[in-house]
């Protein structure tokens, strides 16, 4: 982003509880505006975020949604993702599962990502990040427009709708709907290796570090064919603002490779071909209203209430795993209390929220088919009900203008839990001659998910289970050579307890250091970032291998405007070295193809043209480096030595204005 936008930033509703600048918010922020997602071509929020936040890095999952990763720790249990100031999350197992999937950006305004723990601020489980988007509303977008986006060799259809009209000064209606057909792509262009060599029980070899003989889904291909939806309208009236919004995703993903492999001989009338491979899908409905209310010239009251409902469920082959599905409804209450006096260098926030969650429920979109309730090890259990207050506190003191605190927090009082407390410190100095240092120190918590909090409820007999801790520190120094040209560098470490729910594990730390350099004009941005992280982990078994990571990445964004509405732009990934992973899983015993984590990049390059005022003409192309190898496009799994190859493949869009 610009550094002209970037120093008007003010506020990161998820972020901070008052209006803070973009500079003296505490922890390493990445600001995403909606022309980058537009002159980048990104095709869902899972690509953009790996390419424009350092240390992202996106790995494939058996048994769910891609997970994302930040700061040496794979899984979405980990990561917090925010709509507009509230929290999208199945609670119950799965974590932050929405939304990155579906190839419909057109309602998004800005995007703010804080890697690590910062983000604590907002509730349990960010433990690795923070996602915060905001979306648009008829204050931020006036017009009408109409884009439809069609992708080859990874087939892709889509079509979006947005209005906004603003209806007085403080007054506005937003409205935006958007479909997307995704079968992906084939078997053929994006290839499936497996991890391990043996025989399938129909017969057919397989060999480590080679294209599995069986069918497995497409790549990114639709739940059961299903079309992907994403609606949102949103009306602002002075004090009072109202949304609806209506999210419906999924994915196909390919069994687990051991699981065709045979230990007898082959079976007969039993094929190994999993076309639909195991199924993940996901609906979410919300509603939210706030109300804003200035009780004096420095004190304001914000209140809001919401309800959210989400739908799961997991189809699986048969006798294979277990199908599933469940819903959780959410009531949500959250109320600040703000204290800005205009002529004070001390300015304080604090708050209530309150969560009813209804957790076990039967889908809506499976009903009684498949209906867990919940399996645990205390056996299925009826829905049952948890309760989880929190009190929320933030103090901003600066004494000096080259000098600002920050303290704040907050204490999660959780029903079948320990009650925690997740602080969060920073100082930041201006240094002068354009140069500036942070220092932060922040806690978050992660509760366990909710099915074995309520088991460690059953089989203990009380409540107290251990949610896992993270303490952070990390120490940021900025420079701003001109007002062109941005760099910093962030050495980070963090201390982990009780990870993955166990609390018989001990700690242990990751470290790292994120380096950003930014050049910006008003024909053209050039943004490099580095990332260097590891671990002192010991693995205790191949299923608590979740440090999924390069020990280095390297990203490079470009854009570049000429004259006549000509523009273009690229994106390049780098991940080289996973020594250390390699290392562990040696230890482990844990066999595995000798090319799975040699070095991976992912090109993308993209054209525009605006055509008068009213049209919009882009093509991107995708993945380019794999027209020359494949597997130098490869996507990791969570499972050791699995991977993918991303193809490459095409995008042309048509956007008109109205």
């Amino acid at each position: 982003m610009p550094l002209t936008k970037l120093a008007s930033v003010k506020f990161l509703p998820s972020v901070s509880l008052m209006p803070t600048s973009y500079r003296e918010i505490p922890g390493t922020a990445t600001f995403i505006d909606e022309s980058q997602l537009k002159n980048q071509g990104f095709r869902d929020l899972n690509q953009a975020l790996e390419a424009l936040v350092p240390g992202a890095y996106v790995v494939h999952d058996n048994f769910g949604m891609p997970m994302l990763g930040l700061r040496g720790e794979t899984g979405n249990s980990r990561l917090l993702y925010v709509v507009n100031g509230l929290e999208s999350r199945h609670i119950t197992s799965r974590g932050t599962n929405t939304e990155r999937d579906i190839p419909l950006l057109g309602d998004i305004q800005h995007i703010g990502v804080l890697n690590g723990p910062g983000g604590s601020i907002r509730g349990s489980g960010a433990t690795t990040g923070l996602i915060d988007m905001t979306t648009h509303t008829g204050l931020t977008f006036s017009g009408t427009d109409i884009k439809l986006r069609q992708g080859f060799n990874e087939f892709l259809s889509t079509l979006e709708f947005r209005h906004g009209r603003r209806l007085g000064d403080d007054k506005g209606l937003f409205i935006y709907a958007g479909v997307a057909w995704q079968p992906g792509a084939s078997r053929d262009s994006a290839r499936l290796f497996s991890d391990l060599t043996g025989m399938t029980f129909d017969g057919r070899e397989v060999s480590a570090g080679s294209p599995v003989p069986y069918q497995n889904p497409h790549l990114r291909e639709n739940y059961e064919g299903q079309n992907k939806y994403k609606f949102h309208a949103q009306y602002d009236d002075e004090s009072w603002s109202a949304w609806i919004r209506y999210v419906r995703g999924g994915i196909k993903n390919p069994v687990d490779t051991a699981l065709p492999l045979a230990r007898l001989p082959p079976v007969p009338d039993h094929s190994s071909d999993f076309p639909n491979g195991i199924q993940y899908f996901y609906q979410q409905a919300t509603a939210s209203l706030t109300r804003k209310v200035k009780l004096s010239e420095a004190i304001r009251l914000e209140l809001n209430a919401s309800y959210d409902v989400l739908d799961f469920a997991q189809n699986a082959p048969a006798n294979t795993f277990t199908s599933r599905s469940d819903r959780e409804d959410h009531l949500i209450s959250r109320n600040l209390i703000r204290w800005e006096p205009q002529n004070s260098n001390i300015k304080a926030a604090f708050g209530y929220e309150f969560r009813h969650n209804r957790i076990g429920m039967r889908s809506l979109e499976k009903g009684d088919r498949d209906h867990q309730a919940i399996l645990i090890v205390s056996g299925r259990v009826a829905p049952w009900t948890i309760l989880n207050h929190a009190i929320l506190s933030e103090v901003n003191w600066k004494p000096r203008e080259d000098l600002a605190f920050f303290a704040g927090g907050r204490v999660d009082f959780h029903e079948h839990a320990s009650t925690s407390l997740s602080p969060r410190l920073a100082v930041t100095k201006d240094l002068g001659n354009n140069n500036s240092l942070q220092a932060v120190y922040s806690r978050a918590i992660r509760f366990l998910t909710e099915d074995d909090v309520r088991d460690f409820r059953v089989s203990d007999g009380h409540a107290g289970v251990l949610p896992d801790k993270v303490d952070n520190l990390e120490l940021t120094y900025e420079h701003n050579l001109t007002n062109k040209i941005y760099a910093s560098v962030t050495p980070w470490i963090n201390w982990r307890t009780n990870s993955g729910g166990d609390h018989y594990l001990t700690g242990y730390r990751n470290m790292g250091v994120e380096a950003r350099l930014t050049y910006t004009s008003e024909i053209g941005n050039a943004t490099l970032l580095h990332n260097y992280g590891t671990t002192n982990r010991s693995f205790a078994s191949a299923g608590s291998v979740f440090y999924q990571f390069p020990d280095h990445q390297s990203k490079l964004i470009l854009e570049k405007k000429w004259g006549n509405g000509y523009q273009a732009s690229s994106s390049l990934v780098v991940n080289w070295s996973f020594d250390r992973l390699k290392h562990e899983l040696a230890n482990l015993n844990i066999t595995f193809p000798g090319d799975a984590y040699n070095t991976s990049a992912l090109w993308n390059v993209g054209f525009s043209k605006q055509l008068g005022k009213d049209l919009y003409v882009r093509f991107d192309g995708y993945n380019l480096l794999a027209l020359a190898d494949d597997e130098l496009s490869r996507r990791n799994f969570l499972r050791p030595g699995l991977f993918w190859t991303e193809p490459a493949s095409m995008m042309l869009t048509l956007q008109k204005s109205y």
